[in-house]
């Protein structure tokens, strides 16, 4: 479940949606995942709460408790299914995969102005993918030795970005490097760097903004993680051994 509230509450969308996903593996090693999202998504409009130009005075101000002359819609709420699916193939040592979202470009709309026009929400494309190369085992204690390579490209309507990187992890120490570049412009450059030990997790990174919105206040984003896995890692190491598939990559441990 989603709750989202735009510009102090005026605009409100609350979801909640199912998965079901379905893993088949291959005699050769391959792994294909499929996924759908089944849900409800709900949009609403506080209307008392907006300001229109015949409620501004020159001299007071705006004050939303003036008289206005715009049409009040009779419908303030919309509800409606939102679909999405997904599809991940990987192997030994790559992964890639591609999802949908709003398929059916579900209805947000509350102005009824003209009732054979349906836009909806616009379909979101994402496309990812990536290897690992590997250079020295893990055990209990420690992860393996990797680098791994990523790019995760993402469109919606006009709107489209592309990140490409890198994620490395030596023994007890993981960190990366990435790129963000969004439509024509350059927006982000990210670092990461991390420690890890049997069950804690501790990582830090940096959003650098390196668009025209880094001038003023909106240099960069800090962000420091803690993690901690309650999992039984011998009996992890023990389902590792009875199979012959390998485990997910380190990128995502």
């Amino acid at each position: 479940a989603l709750t989202d509230d735009a510009g102090d509450g005026i605009y409100r969308t609350n979801s909640v949606a199912a998965i079901y996903g379905y893993h088949l593996r291959m005699n050769d090693g391959t792994s294909v995942r499929f996924g759908i999202e089944a849900g409800i998504l709900q949009t609403r409009l506080d209307w008392d709460k907006l300001l229109f130009g015949d409620q501004l005075d020159p001299l007071l101000g705006g004050d939303a408790s003036r008289f206005t002359e715009e049409n009040r819609p009779d419908n303030l709420q919309r509800t409606d299914l939102d679909f999405s699916a997904g599809l991940v193939v990987s192997g030994k040592t790559f992964y890639g995969g591609i999802v949908l979202h709003h398929l059916n470009r579900p209805d947000e709309s509350v102005l009824e102005i003209n009732d054979n026009l349906r836009a909806g929400r616009p379909l979101r494309l994402t496309l990812h993918g990536g290897a690992q190369i590997n250079f020295e085992g893990g055990n209990n204690r420690y992860g393996e030795s990797f680098i791994s390579p990523s790019i995760l490209y993402a469109r919606q309507a006009d709107f489209s970005q592309l990140t490409v990187g890198m994620y490395s992890g030596y023994k007890s120490v993981f960190g990366g490097l990435w790129y963000r570049h969004t439509g024509s412009n350059a927006d982000a450059a990210i670092a990461l760097v991390g420690f890890h030990y049997q069950t804690l997790r501790i990582g830090y990174s940096y959003d650098m903004t390196i668009s025209g919105l880094s001038v003023g206040t909106t240099g960069g984003t800090h962000e420091i993680s803690l993690s901690i896995s309650f999992a039984d890692s011998d009996a992890r190491q023990r389902r590792r051994s009875r199979t012959r598939y390998n485990d997910c990559f380190g990128l995502f441990k």
